[in-house]
């Protein structure tokens, strides 16, 4: 074997392990960046989105509807009862009641869709391509799978439909929280659209 030989060997393999290195290490960060970003956008306590990714995902909801005179529906959730829970049981059991609500919602939602806790035992659900019918359907569904639950509280829901014509989400967010509130005034457990 000529020197030549050696040296482009030598020299291949030493460019080849660094190549290596770089590739783990970019490989590190990519890993880093995906946990910060689940910092940014999930709850710890219950692991479902926070309001940040809620406020981010509704705006590219309305920016799609308007682009494609597509609809969809907001529903709100509030837990009835949830300071009494607190009050009696303590917080940790109200931690408890919410990752156990939260885990509910996510089990009956679509892949597309997206539940977040938006704050306190209140709970955002972004129903992609979704009428005000089939949301209806969809409410029914959680409420008896939610109804099974010996221990979930009852849930208040309010819903507001969006099209390509809604540009307001603060407007959209109101509509749906006094459906929300009225449903809880009138007898916790019927949804009521706006």
């Amino acid at each position: 074997m000529d020197p030549t030989s050696t040296e482009t060997a030598a020299t291949a393999s030493s460019e080849l392990a660094g190549l290596r290195r770089e590739n783990k290490e970019l490989r590190a960060m990519v890993n880093a960046l995906s946990k910060l970003q689940d910092l940014v956008y999930r709850d710890p306590l219950t692991n479902l989105r926070n309001r940040r990714y809620f406020e981010e995902r509704m705006a590219e909801e309305l920016a799609h509807a308007q682009r494609h005179q597509g609809v969809g529906t907001l529903l709100l959730l509030d837990l009835d009862d949830f300071k009494r829970i607190n009050d009696e049981r303590g917080h940790v059991a109200g931690d408890e009641v919410l990752r156990h609500v939260a885990r509910l919602i996510e089990e009956n939602i679509r892949v597309d869709d997206a539940v977040c806790r938006i704050g306190g035992d209140e709970f955002a659900v972004i129903l992609s391509e979704t009428d005000e019918e089939a949301a209806s359907q969809f409410i029914s569904r959680l409420r008896e799978h939610v109804r099974r639950q010996p221990s979930a509280p009852g849930l208040s829901i309010g819903t507001a439909t969006w099209s390509e014509q809604t540009v307001d989400l603060l407007s959209l967010l109101h509509q749906a929280d006094v459906a929300m509130y009225a449903d809880k005034a009138a007898h916790k457990g019927v949804a009521r659209a706006a």
